[in-house]
């Protein structure tokens, strides 16, 4: 249940010497950190050192496109589950630039490095682009600005 202070909690007694695995259905794409909290049977909190956990894509989309340091561009994709997967660049007037990805891919989060080369291995120049992102049924389009 939601906490009057939004904090997700869940309270479970657990018998001695037993796992417990928790599946938090709220989260997408991110990579959360956690905090067990033991309560002793005198009522004082132990609290456990930060848990990070890895979110399993529950849905399939295209989540981001970010420039790196030597101008290549990070794009990032979240599969609900394997499937094959295109990832091409388009320019403003509907050419196909490059196709970043092209194949079967497993469920999970994927980043993909696309190092701004067409498809004849010549360097993209700055300007206005299109990422279209395609997997299990899904077709998305983003518009990718290249400023240097």
């Amino acid at each position: 249940a939601e906490s009057p202070a939004g904090v997700w909690e869940t309270r479970t007694t657990l018998p001695p010497r037993s796992d417990m695995r928790f599946v938090d259905a709220g989260v997408a794409f991110a990579q959360p950190w956690y905090r067990l909290a033991l309560e002793r049977h005198n009522g004082a909190i132990e609290y456990s050192a930060p848990l990070r956990a890895t979110a399993r894509a529950q849905v399939t989309a295209f989540t981001s496109a970010s420039p790196t340091r030597n101008g290549n561009v990070a794009l990032r994709f979240a599969l609900a589950r394997e499937a094959s997967v295109d990832l091409d660049i388009y320019s403003v007037d509907g050419r196909r630039m490059a196709t970043v990805t092209s194949g079967r891919r497993p469920a999970g989060e994927h980043l993909v490095v696309w190092e701004r080369r067409d498809d004849r291995g010549a360097r993209v120049p700055r300007g206005v682009y299109f990422v279209r992102f395609r997997a299990d049924g899904v077709t998305q389009s983003h518009k990718l600005a290249l400023l240097h």
